[in-house]
């Protein structure tokens, strides 16, 4: 693989080190995480008590694998949701490509440094959440077996041979070798499933519109089986029927009894739980599975992945692409079609652009199928509204993920500045862009609002107060981006990954949206315990959060047209 250290080198250097060159980007970025752990401290809290007493259970009935395994599964389809996107565009779209293929550099040396910086990025959720979630398994193995000592000696309780893991070295040395080598099996999964269709796509060189609406119709079919599985899953939770009867050991049975049915046949991870578990042959067989994903990945590359194909995916930017015919319908109606034409021949932005209409679903529904099965621990009362507002903050999280705005301008290139010389007024580029931003923010909070409604996390004032609240606030956010992007553009990038990672608009929006959706959930966590329920509750929530997003819409939005104009008529 020829020249593959430099070649790394550089794509470290991209990926991590220019994006906290500056001091202040790199405050936001810690702030932005800081937000994150906040808004999802208290569904997390939940999903490790839930482990907490499931493994209580676990030690008495040989679960303990396959509650590891549900940890495992979860990991590994949070990098499927969150990294596809970003696969795609560092692996197959990225400006630097072309170059790379005059260069006299091996297909194969690219394809692994991308996907080492792909492992990089994804190793750090793998390795906090299966760490953390195999001590908080331990631990509930080892009160389980503190607490009913006295049953255990007297036969009441037998407990299964899985019992005493925790005390077990191999137990955390396993747990270790899995937290870092679980990504490889999402990333081999991504790039199996890429390898054919960019093979595909390579040979049509003429419709770059085409290849796009191929990879999102393939994103969208993968995420379309995510959802069939959990209402499948939600189908079978709910055909567990308690008569108030059963102590609590009888409720998380029945609970591992229906969960274990699907967990211990996620290969291959489950080998890495039974290896925790004290069953070295499982983890042979798990360590020689990664090795073999590994080797059949490069493998792979070297018979699908080519920088000539690269040109081709490419080579609809050089003239190829027949010429977009817009219809007198208005400026701005023109306007916003060339935008939408230009967003859907380039397969990256547009899969940027999209993901957040099918991460949101997926989203929403892991949580407000997966959370309330706690409600066996004895939290009936307090989970409804803990779901109402984590899905809250999740849908406020959403609606300033929309990056058409915050990189209207820098995405056009250089090229943007032709439109100072065409005879359109600054204000309808400004509006015919906003307008475009706007549409897919609006189109994002209805799909979220629908979904929770219809699985009951949502009551009718909730329903419209969402969708009224966050469409204000997109519309704040979007004219805020826009605006920042407008003064300080950035037309020196190369792929649009990196343009909207390095991307400080982006970030401020997240951060202003984050602190509104904290506010928002905890307004849903602490008003309950004032006696505020159902309307009443929800009354006065969307009543607050409606003065937030008004206030920012208020204050980003109609302010900021005319700034935008006149920065837009004062561009070099």
């Amino acid at each position: 693989m020829t020249n593959f250290k430099s070649i790394f080198s550089l794509d470290l250097r991209l990926n991590f080190l220019a994006l906290y060159k500056d001091k202040k980007t790199a405050l936001k970025r810690l702030g932005l995480l800081v937000l994150l752990l906040i808004a999802f401290a208290v569904p997390l809290a939940f999903v490790f008590i839930m482990l907490y007493y499931l493994a209580q259970a676990a030690v008495f009935g040989s679960y303990l694998d396959e509650i590891l395994n549900l940890i495992f599964a979860g990991v590994q389809l949070m990098i499927l949701v969150f990294f596809t996107p970003s696969y795609v565009n560092s692996v197959w779209f990225s400006k630097d490509r072309q170059l790379l293929a005059a260069m006299p550099v091996s297909p194969s040396a690219v394809f692994l440094s991308r996907m080492l910086v792909m492992y990089l990025n994804t190793v750090m959720i793998s390795f906090v959440v299966t760490i953390a979630g195999g001590a908080v398994i331990a631990a509930g193995s080892a009160a389980a077996v503190e607490d009913y000592a006295q049953a255990i000696a007297q036969g009441a309780l037998e407990l299964s041979p899985q019992a005493y893991v925790y005390g077990s070295a191999d137990y955390y040395l396993m747990m270790f070798f899995t937290a870092l080598t679980l990504p490889v099996i999402p990333l081999f999964v991504m790039a199996a499933v890429s390898f054919p269709i960019m093979k595909v796509i390579s040979y049509l060189k003429q419709s770059s519109v085409l290849k796009t609406v191929i990879m999102i119709v393939v994103y969208g079919a993968l995420f379309a089986a995510l959802y069939v599985g959990m209402f499948y899953l939600q189908n079978s939770m709910g055909e567990m029927v308690f008569d108030g009867t059963e102590d609590a050991f009888a409720v998380l049975d029945k609970m591992l009894a229906s969960l274990c049915g699907y967990t211990q046949h996620i290969y291959p991870s489950i080998w890495a739980a039974r290896g925790m578990c004290g069953d070295w042959q499982s983890s042979l067989i798990y360590a020689a599975v990664i090795l073999v994903l590994g080797a059949a990945a490069l493998v792979g590359s070297r018979a699908f992945f080519s920088l000539a194909d690269t040109r081709a995916v490419h080579a609809s930017r050089r003239g190829g692409e027949k010429t977009v015919r817009l219809k007198t319908a208005g400026v701005r109606a023109a306007l916003i079609k060339k935008d939408l034409v230009g967003i859907m021949r380039e397969p990256q932005l547009a899969f940027q652009s999209f993901s957040s209409l099918i991460l949101a679903p997926v989203m929403l529904l892991a949580f407000n199928l997966l959370l309330p099965m706690g409600a066996a621990e004895g939290t009936d009362e307090m989970y409804p509204s803990m779901l109402a507002g984590t899905s809250l903050c999740l849908m406020c999280a959403m609606s300033a993920a929309n990056v058409l705005a915050s990189v209207a301008v820098s995405r056009e290139g250089k090229s943007f500045k032709i439109a100072r010389f065409m005879p359109i007024s600054s204000r309808d580029i400004v509006i015919s862009k906003l307008l475009l931003a706007d549409i897919f923010t609006f189109l994002s909070v209805v799909i979220d609002a629908v979904i929770l409604i219809a699985l009951g996390t949502f009551n009718v004032l909730d329903f419209f107060g969402s969708i009224i609240c966050f469409t204000l606030l997109g519309l704040g956010l979007n004219s805020y981006g826009l605006l920042r992007d407008i003064k300080n553009p950035n037309f020196n990038y190369i792929n649009y990954k990196e343009l909207i990672k390095s991307s400080s608009k982006t970030l401020s929006s997240l951060l202003i949206a984050m602190t509104v959706a904290v506010a928002g959930m905890l307004l849903y966590m602490l008003l309950p315990s004032a006696g505020l329920t159902g309307y009443a509750l929800s009354g006065v929530v969307w009543g607050v959060m409606a003065v937030i997003c008004a206030a920012v819409c208020g204050v980003f939005g109609f302010r900021c047209i005319k700034r935008m104009s006149a920065a837009l008529d004062a561009m070099d």
